[in-house]
């Protein structure tokens, strides 16, 4: 063989071996080849559960919580907010039902003025809107103009006899500055004034004069 033929074939043996090798080289260290990387197991991310959370508190309750925490090392917020919780929805249910009794020592004098008022709305609505109220008997309006005052839950009214003998009930307010235009009962009246700017009606509700107003 000439020189040059057998120095191509040995080259050729030798990348064999040499391929071979490599590979072998490769299997020992784990070596994996770069179009299959070995997978990465990722965990996923777990999104804590509502009740590790907690409630979603305003900046500055927080605040006065850590103060509370940081002064009295015993101090158990979550007690402290369940109990909040109870009161309140004491309060709600008392109100609801219009127990002031159980109102009473839960609040301070203005804030239960405030409740007693909602209340007292809310009776006039479920209790004096809804049909005929008792304001007199008719003997104590026999003749024209004769007429009685009343209150119902805040809401002053006023009975009165016409000159047509019809008694007709109205509300005892003024349409100016909504004074009463009677305070107290009476008989015979000829027509019903309000004392606070003169505002006079007749006695069928209709407004008859209104000094100072001009053309208005």
């Amino acid at each position: 063989m000439p020189v040059t033929f057998q120095i191509v074939i040995f080259a050729v043996i030798a990348a064999v071996l040499l391929f071979q090798l490599y590979n072998v080289l490769g299997k020992k260290v784990g070596r994996q080849p770069e179009d299959n990387p070995a997978p990465v197991a990722v965990a996923p991310a777990q999104a804590a559960p509502d009740a590790q959370r907690g409630p979603v508190l305003d900046p500055a309750v927080s605040a006065a919580i850590a103060g509370l925490k940081a002064r009295e090392p015993n101090f158990d917020p979550h007690r402290f907010l369940d109990g909040a919780r109870q009161a309140y929805e004491t309060i709600v249910t008392a109100y609801a039902r219009g127990d002031r009794d159980a109102l009473r020592p839960l609040l301070t004098d203005k804030v239960l003025a405030s409740f007693e008022a909602g209340m007292a709305a809310r009776d006039r609505q479920a209790v004096f809107d809804r049909g005929w109220q008792l304001v007199a008997h008719a003997c104590r309006l026999r003749g024209a103009g004769d007429h009685v005052v009343a209150d119902f839950a805040g809401l002053p009214v006023i009975a009165v006899r016409g000159g047509d003998g019809t008694v007709r009930a109205f509300h005892n307010v003024c349409r100016h500055r909504a004074g009463p235009i009677a305070t107290c009962d009476g008989l015979a009246a000829k027509a019903l004034r309000c004392r606070y700017h003169g505002w006079t009606y007749t006695l069928d509700g209709t407004l008859r004069s209104a000094p100072e107003m001009g053309g208005a």
